[in-house]
């Protein structure tokens, strides 16, 4: 298996490689091309061996000095005598090449423009003398020139079509790398922008988590503080961010209680304060809104209004603070002021009392302690 794709590297270098499998009889096929990638002059030559077909590099100095003549020539078809080329190749005995050897051969040389450096490549095919090249000949006549000329005509343009799909290949390539190498560099954008994000709200959750925990030291008169710790696992918190000041106001009532008998300036709130499995999280209904009549929608929001407050009386109560109006409004999930909550009362007045009178069991604890909605009650 290659390692790479087979139109990765030079054209006539490709061509080298399945120069045999063009013409199987053929003995010897010789490379000279400009290798862009590495920047030089190269010559390959591929020749049968016992193991099969294999290729060798021609490093002498003195054959890349007699071939650049060849490759100044834009011929495209030639054919050469083997005394006519100027040093010889053959295998020695030990199957190595060797140059400057006597070779009996009939050598065909195909030209194809080299775009990198403005010369020919070049290809040289070592034939026999005879048809035998082709294996469809008992009587190995001769190659004539008419059978030359055939022969050089297909295997010419052959090749041709080859550099020609080869290139191809290498341009949608360039071009399926650079959109590649775009969607990687526009992916890398995107993570760092989405990090940024992500940081940037981070720290503004930080800002707000400190922000609540001020303004629960000044309800208390006591200064509380978040452990790095607790303040991580706020951050971390998935659930709605409405509920992120109840539980730090739950959190600051423990620590204030496992910390009574010590009289400290401040008390840290530990990460183990913080509990954020205790706030209940509303279940949605079963209706959407546009599929509620219009009373269902009004009643509903009277309802949330009504759940609000009396969630808010809980965390009071438990914070040993008085149920008041201010004390209710900060207290909220959407903090208000005390005379907000008054006009809200006054606004669903009727729906209040029809959701007492219907749900008897329901927000005791605002039914019995909070003066506005008893006041509402008496009226």
């Amino acid at each position: 298996m290659t390692r790479t794709f087979s139109f990765a590297g030079s054209p006539i270098r490709n061509v080298l490689e399945r120069a045999h499998d063009t013409l199987p009889s053929i003995e010897k096929v010789l490379a000279v091309y400009f290798d862009e990638k590495k920047e030089g002059l190269r010559i390959s030559l591929a020749h049968r061996a016992s193991e099969g077909v294999h290729i060798e590099e021609i490093n002498t100095v003195e054959v890349l000095d007699n071939l650049k003549s060849f490759r100044e020539k834009a011929t495209p078809i030639s054919w050469f005598h083997h005394e006519d080329i100027p040093f010889k190749v053959e295998k020695r005995r030990d199957r190595k090449i060797e140059v400057f050897e006597e070779l009996e051969n009939t050598v065909l040389l195909l030209r194809f423009g080299n775009d990198t450096d403005g010369k020919s490549d070049l290809l040289f095919y070592y034939f026999n003398g005879d048809t035998s090249n082709f294996g469809v000949s008992l009587d190995n006549r001769a190659l004539t020139t008419e059978l030359k000329s055939i022969i050089s005509h297909i295997l010419y343009h052959a090749v041709k079509s080859q550099i020609r799909e080869h290139k191809e290949n290498q341009e949608k390539l360039k071009l399926l790398n650079q959109t590649i190498r775009y969607a990687l560099n526009e992916n890398k954008e995107l993570k760092a922008e989405l990090e940024n994000t992500h940081q940037r709200y981070r720290q503004s959750l930080a800002d707000l988590c400190l922000q609540y925990v001020k303004e629960i030291s000044e309800t208390y008169n006591t200064i509380f503080k978040l452990s790095p710790a607790a303040l991580d696992k706020l951050i971390n918190y998935k659930g709605d961010i409405n509920y992120i000041r109840p539980i730090i106001e739950r959190a600051a009532f423990f620590a204030s209680t496992v910390h009574i008998d010590e009289a400290a300036e401040e008390i840290t709130i530990e990460d183990s304060y913080i509990n954020t499995e205790s706030i209940a999280v509303k279940e949605p209904t079963q209706k959407s809104d546009k599929n509620l009549s219009i009373r269902e929608q009004r009643y509903t929001k009277t309802r949330t209004i009504l759940d609000d407050m009396e969630q808010a009386a809980q965390r009071l109560q438990e914070q040993n603070q008085k149920l008041t109006s201010n004390n209710l409004a900060r207290s909220l999930p959407h903090p208000k002021s005390a005379a907000a909550i008054s006009d809200q009362l006054n606004k669903h007045r009727d729906r209040i009392i029809k959701l007492f009178d219907e749900h008897p069991d329901e927000w005791a604890l605002i039914r019995k302690n909070f003066r506005p909605i008893q006041n509402i009650m008496n009226l």
